[in-house]
């Protein structure tokens, strides 16, 4: 049988997108429509329906989750009839999103990993071993495509602390109790997924790189090395050590957004400001197909109230613009 969303666009336009915060904002590395179709019907606005342009896995994961957390609505930017509307507004859809989840292709089939994962968030005692699969726990996230988005970039600063990872596990296996305090008594426990906080990453990442201080234990220069790759890796995607992340780390440690009131709108606590600076080094070696969205993603980061239109860009590139060129286009 096949499966049907109602699909709304929401309209994100100055003075009437704050009354509106009841849904999940999806990130997730784009792939290419199936060409037989997928299995949801999308219903537009004028009532038409069409087969899902987003891959049956990135609607299934994200209605579960916002199923599992009384969410009404998900927001998925590949089913957006406005493509143009859609990518100018996603700061703000990211902003006052009452959730905003990451859906990671790491997928966790073994006892063994949960384990470690368990551990390494729990910030347990680590045997030597448990160390080295944690490490391997870091290397598979950093090969996962998400992680160098450039798109990724304007998400993390926008959601703030309303960004969960998710990534795939085996619903079989067992997983352990994470006390999270004032954020949630126990783990979301989704089936089928495995939800992690920014800032309990980057306290396990921080643990696991004084963990031969805490263990007694010697690395070799090689494991070293690929510690400090993929902890440089991951901070500097999700808050770490820059300039602008740096800013948002104490707030992935708040409530989660769906016990907590919204917000203002231009808190900036919960949206720090970015200067055009903070956004260009940010976005270097940051990948992306098309060349404009680097445009739009810089006024996104910067809430920057005049656009160019990125579809018009991308036709005049097509015959040559900026096929040799680089190019900036800032406003204030």
């Amino acid at each position: 049988m096949t499966m049907q969303l109602v699909f709304a666009r929401m309209h994100l336009e100055p003075g009437d997108y704050g009354s509106c915060v009841h849904y999940v904002a999806v990130s997730y590395r784009w792939r290419r429509p199936d060409p037989k179709g997928g299995r949801y019907n999308i219903i537009s606005d004028s009532l038409s329906r069409e087969k899902n342009t987003a891959p049956d896995e990135v609607l299934d994961r994200a209605i579960h989750f916002a199923a599992h957390c009384k969410v009404p609505f998900v927001w998925i930017d590949q089913e957006c009839e406005e493509k143009e509307t859609a990518i100018q507004s996603m700061d703000l859809v990211y902003q006052h999103a009452v959730a905003s989840i990451r859906l990671l292709d790491v997928t966790i089939t073994t006892q063994e990993d949960m384990d470690i994962l368990d551990s390494m968030l729990r910030l347990d005692e680590l045997s030597a071993q448990q160390f080295v699969g944690s490490l391997n726990l870091l290397e598979r996230l950093v090969r996962d495509e998400w992680m160098s988005r450039a798109w990724v970039y304007q998400e993390v600063a926008a959601a703030g602390s309303r960004m969960v990872l998710l990534l795939k596990c085996d619903p079989a296996l067992h997983r352990a109790f994470r006390d999270r305090g004032d954020h949630l008594t126990n783990s979301l426990n989704i089936l089928g997924e495995y939800d992690i906080l920014p800032g309990e990453l980057i306290r396990a990442i921080r643990y696991l790189e004084n963990w031969p201080i805490i263990s007694g234990h010697s690395v070799s220069k090689q494991v070293q090395s690929r510690l400090d790759k993929a902890s440089s890796f991951i901070k500097s995607t999700l808050s770490g050590d820059s300039p602008l992340f740096g800013r948002l780390i104490g707030h992935f440690q708040e409530p989660m957004p769906w016990e907590e009131q919204k917000r203002a709108i231009r808190d900036p606590q919960y949206r720090p400001l970015v200067s055009v600076v903070e956004a260009l080094q940010g976005l270097e070696g940051r990948s992306n197909s098309r060349i404009p969205d680097r445009i739009t993603i810089l006024g996104n980061l910067c809430t920057y109230g005049k656009r160019l239109n990125t579809q018009s860009i991308q036709n005049v590139g097509s015959v040559g613009f900026y096929e040799h060129k680089c190019f900036c286009a800032c406003s204030p």
